[in-house]
Parts: C-alpha cells; sequence; structure tokens
C-alpha cells in the first residue's frame, strides 16, 4: 500500500479499465493462490488436454489453476474471432451450449463433479472458461479503438453463462500463469510485450498483470515471484465521532 506523509496515499495517475478517474496504484500479489482449489498449477498435470464433443469434434485446452480454476480455449476452436460482443456470445444459443458442455467436461478433469452434464448443477461457477486470440486491433464496449500491438492477446471470459464485460481479477491471474507455462494453449497465442507484464485485451480495454518467475525455467517447473494486478482505492468518508465529555474524564 503505498504510504505518503505517514497515510496511505489516494490520489494518484493509475487508470485502470473500467473503472472512471485515477488513483494510488496498489499492487495485490496473488502468487500464494497458484494449485488453491485443485492442488497445483495443471490440475491435469498436462499443459494441454483434449476433449472430445458430443458432435465429434475434439478441442484442446489449458487448465490452470491460479486466482481461480479456469478453462482457456482457443477462440478459433469454437468458431469465433476472439473479438465478439456481449450479444454476439449472450444470444447465441448453439454456442452457449458448446461452451457450457465445455466447462462441464473440464469440471471433470478437475475432480469438481463425476458427469459434465450434471456441472451446472455440482459446480456452477467453476472453473470459469475463457476464450483467448492472438492481438488485433479491436474496441471496447464503448467504442473506444485499442491496438494490437498495445496488447499480449485478446479474451472473452464467461461466468455463468454470460460473457464478462472486462476480465475478472482472479481469471486475469490464471491467464498470466498460463501464458508463462510451457506448451498451454494461451501460450501458443500471447505475446510477451512488456517484460513482466500480461497486457490482456477484453471487452473494456487492456489489462495489466503483473508475472514473474523464479529461476530461469518456465512454469510448471518453476514458480512465480510475482503474478498479481492492481488496483486504486479511494478516501469513501470521513467524519468524527462524538461522545460525552464525562466518559473521557472517567477514563482519565
Amino acid at each position: 500500500v503505498p504510504v505518503e506523509n505517514g497515510k496511505a496515499k489516494v490520489t494518484g495517475d493509475f487508470a485502470l479499465p473500467g473503472v472512471p478517474g485515477t488513483g494510488a496504484e496498489i499492487v495485490m500479489d496473488w502468487s500464494g493462490t497458484v494449485g488453491a482449489t485443485t492442488g497445483r498449477l495443471l490440475p491435469t498435470g498436462n499443459a494441454t488436454d483434449t476433449i472430445a464433443l458430443e458432435d465429434g469434434r475434439d478441442i484442446e485446452l489449458t487448465l490452470s489453476d491460479a486466482g481461480n480454476p479456469v478453462v482457456w480455449v482457443p477462440a478459433r476452436a469454437v468458431g469465433l474471432a476472439g473479438d465478439e460482443s456481449p450479444n454476439e456470445i449472450d444470444e447465441d444459443a448453439a454456442l452457449l451450449a458448446v461452451l457450457t458442455e465445455i466447462r462441464g467436461k473440464a469440471s471433470v478433469l478437475c475432480g469438481f463433479c463425476d458427469d459434465w452434464r450434471r456441472a451446472e448443477e455440482r459446480s456452477p461457477g467453476f472453473p470459469l472458461i475463457g476464450l483467448i486470440a492472438p492481438p488485433a486491433d479491436t474496441t471496447t464496449l464503448n467504442g473506444t479503438p485499442i491496438a494490437g500491438r498495445d496488447m499480449d492477446l485478446r479474451v472473452r471470459l464467461m461466468f455463468m453463462n454470460r460473457l464478462h464485460e472486462s476480465i475478472a481479477g482472479t481469471a486475469s491471474i490464471s491467464l498470466a500463469a498460463a501464458s508463462r507455462t510451457t506448451g498451454s494453449v494461451v501460450a501458443a497465442v500471447s505475446e510477451q510485450r512488456r517484460a513482466g507484464t500480461l497486457l490482456i485485451g477484453h471487452p473494456s480495454g487492456i489489462t495489466p498483470v503483473k508475472v514473474t518467475t523464479t529461476g530461469n525455467g518456465a512454469p510448471p517447473e518453476s514458480g512465480f515471484t510475482l503474478l498479481g494486478f492492481s488496483r486504486t482505492a479511494r478516501r469513501l468518508m470521513d467524519g468524527n465521532v462524538y461522545y460525552p465529555r464525562s466518559i473521557l474524564d472517567a477514563a482519565s
């Protein structure tokens, strides 16, 4: 927590996509959450797994348990580009059925349920499912253009069968960890434009996540010295509490 003149700093120039204004940057390190749900970064022990859909297609994906468990799927594997709007995804019943099946079968791989058809009942929230794509020029939900050269990859995150308007903090941790994991589908589409940082392009803009590993190797052989994102803090209230002077006199 940044401190100025003995007090927590509030003002600053750090901007967070989706949050109005700027503030003092507070870095939150989530490296201690690696494997917190399933016991290890890669729940199956594999950087890439393949699941067979009921329609006969095989889908390659990566399960990453850091922050929260997420199943990462190349957008192209389900016929998407990776820059779709909420309406394009949320109103596509056929696509949602496929994503539900993928998430259900990933739930079985994680040990959250025995039958993928019961994943919505047994584990409705986790793993989350995210669709990833290489960086490219796109626009945000409010129409602001963002350049592909300013991001490392694009993501469309699903939560409870709806598209997230940006990216959940815990999912960004999972994505950053997977981006540095040798052989993952995330590493295959991700650039590394800035040392120690993953620049995530999402519907509301670009979110940086800090990620550094121990030693010279790559996860899962190595660990993380920093795996986190930044947030801002705002002063919400300043006030006084009043009490009878007799209480003060009695205390003295």
